[in-house]
């Protein structure tokens, strides 16, 4: 006979927990739109954190995790942090001050809901919302250089193994008689927020364990600098075959979808690769159900 899980009963001070991871979520992207931000980065990275926030919220409410003092004291000690946040303005900017004293702020009165794991839970999705969201464009400028000078160097090393006579100099190949830069539009960086939606919803789907999504999940960004390399890698093979008809939106296209494919089944490929076990968390999950036959 299948059993029915009945939710705890709704009291009002869930209205005040619901309230501020929504109103979080409608500030960060109120915030990104006034910035201008990039609209595709924007949508992608508020879906991510919306489902984070979703996952958690839908958690405590199926639990219950009971309260305890020290969730008062950590309220009082992310009060007192907002506070001293807003003193920083003398080394960090006065909005970048105001954001994550916000984001303190909002995680003292969680606090004053709910147990202290589900405040540091919904801590990645507000940081999401209220620092990541507003400096989408300044973050993808921070992260463009790193990325282009790995990818430079690592694409090198894969036309050379392919007999290829190649150079490299920061982010400049040099190949034969042709100089050719690796912009940002070339870094991976485009695919970036998507990949981290898309991995995001495979470590949720083959995962049950916290440890195993993060460990899971932290596999994705060499994943993706590896296949945007042989990307990058593919495309001056093309060059030199067929000549400057490789750089066309088409090719550079086709090849981005087959990254985005490449980067996704790679990356449900290495699910076996997480060292730690899930077993516990399976035989607690069956007798739980077990109990409410």
């Amino acid at each position: 006979m299948n059993s029915v899980h009945i939710y705890p009963k709704f009291n009002p001070a869930d209205f005040g927990f619901l309230a501020i991871p929504v109103l979080t979520a409608v500030y960060g992207l109120a915030e990104a739109w006034r910035t201008h931000q990039q609209p595709e980065a924007v949508i992608t990275l508020w879906i991510l954190a919306a489902g984070m926030s979703t996952v958690t919220v839908r958690h405590y409410f199926k639990t219950r995790p009971p309260a305890r003092s020290r969730d008062i004291i950590l309220s009082w000690i992310f009060l007192a942090a907002a506070g001293g946040t807003l003193l920083l303005t003398a080394f960090i900017s006065d909005t970048l001050a105001l954001r994550i004293s916000l984001l303190l702020a909002a995680g003292a009165c969680l606090a004053r809901f709910v147990p202290y794991q589900v405040v540091f839970k919904l801590f990645p999705a507000g940081a999401i919302f209220l620092l990541w969201l507003p400096n989408s464009t300044y973050f993808d400028t921070v992260v463009s250089y790193p990325l282009r000078l790995i990818a430079s160097n690592l694409t090198c090393f894969i036309l050379r193994l392919c007999t290829v006579n190649v150079s490299c100099d920061a982010t400049v190949l040099t190949l034969g008689p042709e100089k050719i830069a690796v912009t940002a539009a070339c870094s991976g960086i485009a695919q970036l927020e998507a990949m981290f939606l898309i991995g995001w919803i495979i470590t949720m789907l083959v995962h049950q364990r916290l440890i195993c999504r993060i460990s899971h999940w932290l596999l994705l960004l060499p994943i993706v600098i590896l296949v945007n390399s042989l990307r990058l890698a593919a495309t001056l093979l093309l060059y030199s075959a067929f000549g400057p008809v490789a750089f066309g939106n088409t090719v550079h296209s086709v090849l981005g979808y087959a990254m985005v494919i490449a980067v996704a089944a790679l990356f449900w490929a290495c699910r076996s690769l997480i060292p730690f076990s899930e077993t516990g968390q399976t035989k607690r999950t069956k007798r739980r159900g077990e109990a409410n036959r």
